[in-house]
């Protein structure tokens, strides 16, 4: 469990292993040592010893992708939630001249859940199904984002924190929750677009609709 403040882009898997690299073997590594990993050898008693080593190096592989996603870019996506800051980016397309400023002070929440469903299959045949699911919790407080021509251009102050788990059926494989210093966790490169194509589309019909006919 990390206590420290996070003060950088960080992925689920930094959050939930600690500093281990993306090797899947590495990611076995600390999956064999929960329980559950336990179970799942129960499970497929009837395999060889060599072929279930195979099957955890899938199931590791397979986690891993899952894992690498960044805690930014799902902070991100739950900004596209906040009425106000979808309004902000309507007004400053509506304005290109605009930028606005939303305070967001009260804690906001956020979940986002991911299932996973892999088959196993020895020699051709379907032999087990797992069932995988990772919930990261986000929670998000005195924070200033600032909004221009319908994208999020900075942040300002903010904290957070982020709690993941991830589980294998009814087993929990990993849990862990750490503090954030939101704008040197979330990238915004030349700013994330908060409205879709075709929310920006129709700001921009809608303001032509109101141009006087010359």
């Amino acid at each position: 469990m990390m206590t420290k403040t996070i003060d950088h882009p960080l992925t689920v898997r930094e959050l939930l292993f600690g500093g281990i690299d993306g090797d899947p073997r590495v990611l076995m590594g600390r999956l064999e040592k929960r329980k559950a990993f336990d179970e799942l050898g129960g499970v497929l008693h009837h395999l060889s010893r060599i072929t279930l080593k195979a099957l955890e190096g899938e199931i590791a592989t397979t986690l891993t992708g899952l894992l690498e996603m960044d805690l930014g870019e799902l902070i991100l996506m739950g900004f596209l939630k906040y009425r106000r800051l979808k309004a902000a980016a309507r007004n400053t397309v509506a304005d290109p001249d605009r930028t606005e400023l939303v305070t967001l002070n009260e804690p906001h929440v956020f979940t986002s859940v991911h299932k996973l469903r892999a088959e196993l299959l020895i020699d051709g045949r379907r032999r087990y199904v797992l069932h995988f699911k990772l919930t990261v919790t986000l929670t998000v407080k005195n924070l200033v984002a600032r909004v221009s021509d319908g994208r999020l251009v900075s942040l300002s102050g903010g904290q957070g924190d982020a709690e993941a788990t991830l589980k294998w059926e009814r087993f929990e494989l990993a849990r862990a929750g750490v503090p954030l210093k939101l704008p040197l966790v979330v990238r915004l490169g030349d700013g994330f677009p908060l409205l879709t194509e075709e929310e920006r589309a129709q700001v921009e019909e809608d303001l032509d609709q109101e141009q006087p006919a010359h």
